[in-house]
């Protein structure tokens, strides 16, 4: 009866592990603007959340292509954030402020 109790409980504490390579969403920040792809790896969020008068974008990179994409956010630090439409596969994601006549700060490359 022991070994049965020891047993379930072991499977009990194994099965609330999470899963290699499970599904997880990933955020990027840029000061307080970000961007994020869903936990199934298919949609690029983008959020501007600063009120400077520079817009916020994020490029990423899908399975299948070596071409880097770019999603803008639509209404600058209104309400609401910009969205790809569902795609396959996101493979890496980073989020930028698009400065007037500057580099663009950025943030640094994260893997979905």
């Amino acid at each position: 009866m022991v070994r049965i109790i020891a047993l379930l409980v072991a499977i009990v504490l194994f099965a609330s592990l999470p899963l290699v390579g499970a599904a997880h969403v990933v955020y990027v920040f840029e000061g307080s603007d970000s961007a994020y792809v869903n936990s199934g790896h298919t949609l690029v969020t983008v959020c501007d959340m600063e009120t400077d008068g520079n817009g916020a974008y994020a490029r990423y990179t899908r399975s299948g292509t070596s071409v880097i994409s770019r999603i803008d956010e639509p209404n600058g630090s209104s309400a609401g954030c910009g969205q790809t439409n569902p795609i396959y596969s996101i493979l890496a994601l980073q989020v930028c402020e698009d400065v007037a006549f500057q580099t663009d700060p950025c943030s640094a490359w994260a893997s979905a």
